[in-house]
């Protein structure tokens, strides 16, 4: 008798990984909590491309858009200038996906950066828009780095 194949959930993902690997899951726990993600994000996080507030400050601003992937609260109260805000929540419902292919077909030599407070979010956003061949990065640390460099 055949077994019916189910497709891996998170939680097999990551026991495999420990499993293979031969560390304990806390090892994987502790090093999400202390970066503000759960363990499936900060694994992602490892293929995710980042760039350093320092990095973006050397560019030109021509070369890059900021998405802001938090709340409208969170954009209201401080965003990085000329940014577009684009909550991951709408990004997850789809619309949000549009609104950002609309934006790089408008803007096609320009980099997408996508940000949030800390980069869970931008991660999360991330994942949700790496099929659609936009050329993304994400700003490590969030707009809580690139305030320590660059301050309201």
């Amino acid at each position: 008798m055949k077994l019916p194949l189910k497709c891996p959930t998170k939680g097999t993902v990551i026991g495999l990984m420990v499993g293979i690997i031969g560390l304990p899951a806390t090892v994987f726990t502790g090093a999400a909590l202390s970066h503000r993600m759960n363990v499936f994000t900060y694994l992602t996080s490892f293929h995710t491309p980042l760039l350093t507030p320092q990095e973006l400050a050397k560019k030109s601003d021509t070369d890059y858009i900021f998405i802001d992937v938090r709340t409208p609260d969170e954009y209201e109260a401080d965003q990085i200038t000329n940014s577009i805000l684009v909550p991951l929540i709408d990004i997850e419902a789809g619309f949000g996906v549009q609104k950002i292919k609309q934006i790089a077909q408008n803007n096609p030599d320009s980099t997408l950066v996508l940000y949030c407070e800390t980069a869970p979010r931008s991660i999360r956003a991330y994942r949700q828009l790496q099929d659609t061949e936009i050329e993304l990065v994400i700003l490590a640390g969030g707009i809580t780095a690139w305030r320590r460099l660059i301050p309201q």
